[in-house]
Order: structure tokens, then C-alpha cells, then sequence
């Protein structure tokens, strides 16, 4: 049985826990340890919603992969002997823009709190401005630390 699913890899492609191996497209990997594979413990992992897949992310590197020989299902990844690589892509663009969404989502509940307050206006455009290359990391640092400051009325 071949399960096609989703994995988050390091910024490096590389796996974690000493194991250190390279996530190559259109190669597998294969659970080598002598124990058997065990959920969150042994073995190579990954969900089949992108989203289950997001919240184990070691980095911002999204991998389409396919998993096969011995597979165990959890509430949401599964663990296989095998894994492999079908395509990645580095995602930090798009992991930003989808931050900046949500936090937009939650700008009604702050501004009904503090109406006069800008501030995660202001650093939520300016991540965009970022994003697009028009806002440097300094004025990014500084949006930060301005939203970060505490708010007086």
C-alpha cells in the first residue's frame, strides 16, 4: 500500500534526530533501525492534511511525499518504513502570508479594545512590505519591537 501525504523538513532538507540524511525529489528513504516503528518515536513521518502537517514543521521546506512499506496511522500523521520525496518546495513566503492573514482575522477583537491602536496595522504591512522586498530587515526589526511595546491610551 502507497499513502500519498504531506512533511515538513528542515531548512536544510536534512533529517533530524542525528540521522542527518538529505530530502532528495524522487527519492526514498528507508527506516533503518533495528526496533520496530513506533508513532512519534521511530520511523519516517507525515499527514495527509497539509495543515496536521504544519504544526510539526521543523522548518519552512513543504514536501509532497509518498509513504509505503509498514504504515501506522495516528490521529493525524502517519509513520512508515518507508518515505519518498515526490516534489518540496521552500515555503517561507507563503507561511508569512498566511500569518499575516490570520492575524488580520483577529484585528476586529483588538480594535474594539483599543481603537486608536495601529500597531498590528503597522507590522502586519509592514511583513508584507518585506515580503516584497520594499521594507528592510531593520524596519522590520523596528515594527516588531513597536508592536511589542507596551500600549497607553
Amino acid at each position: 500500500m502507497k499513502i500519498k501525504a504531506w512533511h515538513f523538513a528542515t531548512n536544510d532538507r536534512r533529517l533530524g534526530y542525528g540521522d542527518g540524511r538529505l530530502v532528495v525529489k524522487g527519492r526514498t528513504l528507508k527506516y533503518t533501525g533495528k526496533k520496530p516503528i513506533m508513532m512519534c518515536t521511530r520511523g519516517l513521518h507525515a499527514s495527509e492534511r497539509l495543515i496536521d502537517a504544519l504544526r510539526y514543521a521543523p522548518g519552512n521546506i513543504i514536501c509532497r511525499v509518498e509513504l509505503s512499506g509498514e504504515i501506522i496511522r495516528g490521529d493525524d500523521k502517519l509513520c512508515a518504513t518507508e518515505r519518498k520525496c515526490l516534489w518540496w518546495i521552500d515555503a517561507t513566503d507563503v507561511l508569512w502570508e498566511m500569518a499575516c492573514w490570520s492575524a488580520e482575522q483577529s484585528l476586529p477583537i483588538w480594535e474594539k479594545y483599543y481603537p486608536n491602536d495601529k500597531r498590528p496595522h503597522n507590522a502586519i504591512k509592514a511583513r508584507r512590505g518585506w515580503l516584497k522586498g520594499l521594507v528592510s530587515d531593520q524596519e522590520l526589526a523596528a515594527a516588531w519591537d513597536a508592536a511589542r511595546d507596551d500600549y497607553e491610551e
